[in-house]
């Protein structure tokens, strides 16, 4: 009986990382995301600690982060949600609105939700007279570099240097 549990064991643990993997892209190895697992756990680990509230704030986008990487939106929304709730400002807020604005796109298009994250996003923003954009800059735990652009008319989000979004207020 217990090999027949040991059996039935390995082959759910089995799906569930098949299933887990889905989404991710094709070059990324088990060992990639063995790794991927063992920082995020490390991460949540982090959280338990008494550590700087900036680095909290990072801590968490980068959990969120990877809810996004792994197409688990659910996870991913209420994250974001948290971020933005608890912090008024900072640029991790900022792009936590940023992709919840890319969720609401992808799963609920609800005209009035992405009217009012636009909202959120432009808020406090100044009128830019002499340069063309500003920009501000942050790195995830992951690795991953953003870059926001304020220009007069839009905000453009890149991440790793790709076109991430770009919107009107």
């Amino acid at each position: 009986m217990k090999r027949r549990n040991v059996g039935i064991l390995i082959l759910l643990t089995c799906c569930f990382l098949g299933a887990a993997t889905k989404g991710l892209p094709a070059n990324w190895s088990s060992s990639d995301e063995f790794n991927d697992l063992s920082k995020f756990l490390d991460l949540r680990d982090k959280l338990s600690r008494n550590i700087k509230d900036s680095e909290r704030l990072k801590i968490e986008f980068s959990l969120a982060e990877y809810y996004f990487m792994l197409n688990a939106f659910r996870d991913a929304k209420e994250a974001f949600q948290d971020i933005v709730e608890k912090n008024k400002g900072g640029i991790p807020t900022l792009l936590a609105n940023v992709y919840l604005y890319r969720l609401e796109e992808i799963k609920g298009k609800d005209p009035q939700v992405l009217l009012e994250l636009r909202k959120k996003i432009f808020q406090g923003q100044f009128i830019l007279l002499f340069n063309k954009y500003k920009t501000l800059s942050f790195q995830s735990s992951w690795g991953r570099s953003y870059e926001i652009h304020y220009f007069v008319d839009k905000i453009a989000v890149y991440r790793d240097g790709e076109m991430f979004e770009e919107m009107t207020p």
